[in-house]
């Protein structure tokens, strides 16, 4: 997962984790926080774990966080997931979220949803997983209903250029990590905030394709020998998929190879000391 060091994703975090497992804990918002009631369209596939992507006007806040942290999910019932509590703290813009459904590390299901920045008081809001999933025109791993640009990919959501003619309403809209006062670090505020790979020339291709290099993905990111959703290069991590996944019960090469092993959690352990860890 990805985050930028301000207050806000700093925030997030703290929700994520403590909601990790999806279970519903309350179908009421603190004051300033959001409520996602998450529940499966009809037809649409049980997956066994979530992947959240979280954006503002500054770009990505959470890249691909996981439901639960570890594990299969644990759905209240056949229809209804569970909840998820945001607490984005200072945010710039509306928030965008994408949630998708994965069985087998394969995605089955998606939805989005913005909630407006005049909505920042809290509130509950209903998410629901359907097929198809919605459309991504330009590869970059963000759907259109979200993407702050959906002819130009750019998976960080750095901001749309004047040009770009963005249907959502952002056409006009300059990088809002450039235009904005500076009140975090340099290093924050820069536009290479992000990950070194996002820096590199991208090529066309979308994540799952086939892949030589970070140069050839929209998504800045090549692992596994195909292009990823983000860097996906810590040990027990794999991108086969074109999404990042956690190996468990096996070797991870060559980042967790014997005689080290990843266990039944996706910890990267000695091979000797069993499953645990």
């Amino acid at each position: 997962m990805q985050h930028r060091f301000s207050s806000g994703p700093l925030a997030l975090a703290v929700a994520l984790t403590a909601l990790a497992s999806c279970k519903s804990a309350t179908d009421v918002a603190p004051s300033g926080a959001f409520v996602l009631k998450v529940s499966l369209a009809p037809g649409a596939q049980m997956p066994d774990e979530l992947r959240a992507s979280i954006y503002d006007d500054t770009g990505a806040l959470w890249s691909g966080a996981r439901f639960p942290a570890s594990g299969p999910l644990a759905p209240e019932s056949a229809s209804e997931l569970g909840t998820i509590l945001i607490q984005p703290g200072s945010v710039s813009g509306d928030l965008r979220i994408d949630l998708r459904g994965l069985a087998g590390g394969a995605l089955v299901d998606e939805a989005t949803l913005k909630i407006p920045h005049a909505s920042f008081s809290g509130g509950t809001f209903d998410l629901a997983l359907s097929v198809p999933v919605p459309p991504d025109t330009d590869g970059d791993g963000v759907p259109d209903p979200i993407d702050d640009c959906p002819t130009i990919a750019d998976p960080q959501q750095t901001g749309c250029p004047v040009d770009a003619g963005a249907s959502d309403g952002t056409t006009g809209r300059h990088d809002a990590a450039v235009d904005r006062p500076s009140t975090h670090d340099a290093a924050v505020d820069t536009a290479t905030k992000h990950d070194a790979a996002v820096d590199v020339p991208r090529g066309n291709k979308g994540n799952g394709a086939g892949c030589g290099g970070a140069n050839e993905c929209s998504s800045g990111f090549c692992k596994d020998g195909v292009c990823c959703n983000n860097a996906c290069d810590q040990p027990c991590q794999s991108c086969s998929t074109g999404m990042c996944n956690s190996v468990k019960s096996g070797e991870d090469i060559p980042e967790c190879a014997a005689p080290m092993t990843c266990n039944g959690k996706g910890k990267c352990v000695s091979a000797a000391g069993g499953s645990g860890g």
